[in-house]
């Protein structure tokens, strides 16, 4: 059986038996991937991945890449058997994906980014001692902020591991004005939660913000010059709030604003790269095509 999978926005391409295709760290991702949903008895594949996201943006790309090569493996699975598997939950996809990731990095993974993939719009993750909540907000808040909101890539890649570690240590050491500080992030963002789910965007960002200072003041690497530059570009702009995406270090920033048309015309001026984003309100999906048999839009 023969494999074929394009990367376009990677410009990289595999080929060749399953095995070929496990071995090959080109493309490791995907290969892990079919390692785990696929095996050496079923049909060959021809695979084509687009993502829009830069490499390290710090927008979760990877994990969105995730979700939907899983969610396309099982329904063309279920598809080839004629029959209906027992239907995985998203709880079910999310650890799947977080599992492989993991496994691929070889160091824990967060979920926030698996449950934006699966559900899209704004969710507040709530940790339970028995359970992790989710709560998608209403659609008419994720239209307003897509009113208002930019996404600027440094040019940079996202380089977070070291500073994570950092707290990391700090925590198992007990370090006092480490924990201190994370005491104040939680509180934070709970707020900033609270303020979601009544649709208080001004308030939300406000605590958003605070959170932000927090963090730059617990690891000042979480910003680089890049990425400070923008954001004052994009105050000088009219911005009224901005901060990097993910956990630092690079990567992709997010800007509300105004007039985001004058703001992403000052950046690129300035030489940054506006990317054209928005909140999607459905998360992923799966269709059919007329020309292929299944394919996946994210």
């Amino acid at each position: 059986n023969y494999y074929e999978i394009t990367s376009t926005d990677q410009e990289k391409k595999i080929s060749g038996t399953y095995q070929d295709i496990l071995k090959n760290k080109t493309l490791p991702l995907i290969s892990l991937i079919l390692k785990h949903l696929w095996s050496t008895n079923k049909c060959g594949l021809k695979i084509k991945l687009e993502a829009e996201s830069p490499k390290g943006a710090g927008i979760g790309g990877s994990s969105a890449l995730t979700i939907a090569s899983i969610s396309a493996l099982l329904a063309l699975k279920n598809k080839m058997q004629k029959k209906i598997n027992k239907k995985l939950s998203k709880k079910d996809f999310v650890t799947a994906a977080q599992n492989i990731e993991a496994e691929l990095i070889h160091s824990p993974t967060g979920i926030q980014d698996y449950w934006a993939s699966v559900k899209g719009g704004i969710n507040v993750i709530t940790y339970k001692s028995y359970e992790t909540k989710i709560s998608t907000m209403k659609p008419k808040l994720t239209q307003t902020l897509n009113q208002q909101v930019i996404l600027c890539y440094s040019g940079q890649s996202r380089m977070s591991a070291t500073n994570n570690w950092h707290i990391y240590k700090k925590v198992f050491e007990k370090d006092a004005y480490t924990l201190k500080q994370l005491d104040k992030i939680g509180l934070q963002a709970q707020q900033c939660a609270n303020a979601l789910t009544k649709a208080d965007i001004s308030t939300a960002l406000l605590h958003s913000q605070k959170e932000w200072d927090l963090r730059k003041m617990l690891w000042p690497n979480i910003e680089s010059q890049a990425t400070r530059h923008i954001t004052e570009l994009a105050e000088q702009a009219g911005a009224k709030f901005s901060r990097v995406c993910g956990a630092g270090g690079g990567g992709c920033m997010i800007a509300l604003t105004r007039n985001p048309k004058r703001t992403s015309e000052d950046i690129e001026v300035a030489g940054g790269r506006s990317i054209i984003c928005g909140f999607d309100s459905s998360g992923g999906k799966l269709e059919s095509h007329p020309e292929n048999p299944l394919w996946v839009r994210r």
